[in-house]
């Protein structure tokens, strides 16, 4: 299957159901007290359809839910995946079920988290354990569809990479956060995860800057992504995964 019919799903899918205003999401990672981030991403909601831009990386993400699939794909090496939200789902099930019986505490907490939710407000989600915490700060100056299009996203993505990363942290800790935020109808501007307490902790900050319109760059960015998934041959994940080492 050639991804010009693959794009014609995705667009009918996204012009078919209701979506929310298009929107971008720069995102930057840093590790402990480190100034410098060490990934960054930009993610745009476009007519139904996210589109996902690891920086420095050949690889892209799409998503849609009226198409109930990612596409992974790198134009590169003019591969490209499908994965299937039943497929998510079902990676997702086992990652969580093998974390449960980890011989880790981390592992088994992320898969049934248990967490203080007392000190949260509406603009300050706070989901505190000793072993793991989550504060983020929210902006509320977004659109409810916007909030819900972006938690979708964050569900499905988090499902996502356990199914490409099938050794990573089981993903129910993350939902209960993304749940959480969605409830106060926004959007984070910063998230910082804690693992661990007091000194000892390590910590993960992203910070998150909200844009509430594409420009014409941005436009011009997806154009060349649909254009080039054409070139893309698909592949299994197996298959997919192997191409990109």
């Amino acid at each position: 299957m050639r991804f010009f019919a693959l794009l014609f799903i995705f667009v009918f899918a996204a012009v078919a159901a209701a979506h929310a205003p298009d929107f971008c999401i720069k995102n930057a990672v840093f590790e402990g007290n480190s100034v410098k981030p060490y990934s960054t991403t930009t993610t745009y909601f476009y007519q139904g359809t996210v589109f996902d831009f690891p920086d420095g990386s050949q690889e892209i993400a799409l998503f849609n839910p009226g198409s109930q699939h990612f596409v992974l794909a790198n134009p590169e090496k003019k591969v490209a995946t499908v994965l299937p939200f039943a497929l998510i789902e079902k990676a997702y099930l086992k990652n969580s079920s093998e974390g449960l019986k980890s011989p880790g505490e981390l592992s088994r907490f992320a898969a049934n988290p248990k967490f203080d939710t007392t000190a949260s407000k509406k603009e300050h989600v706070v989901l505190s354990s000793k072993i793991l915490t989550y504060q983020a700060k929210m902006n509320l100056n977004v659109k409810p569809e916007q909030a819900a299009a972006y938690a979708n996203f964050c569900d499905w993505n988090a499902k996502m990479d356990r199914t490409v990363r099938p050794a990573s942290l089981p993903a129910d800790a993350r939902l209960e956060l993304n749940a959480a935020m969605l409830a106060t109808g926004g959007i984070p501007s910063e998230i910082v995860l804690s693992i661990g307490e007091d000194k000892e902790a390590h910590l993960v900050k992203s910070q998150h800057t909200f844009v509430n319109e594409l420009s014409e760059k941005d436009l011009q960015r997806i154009k060349a992504a649909q254009t080039t998934l054409d070139e893309c041959k698909q592949v299994p994940l197996e298959k997919y995964l192997r191409n990109q080492k």
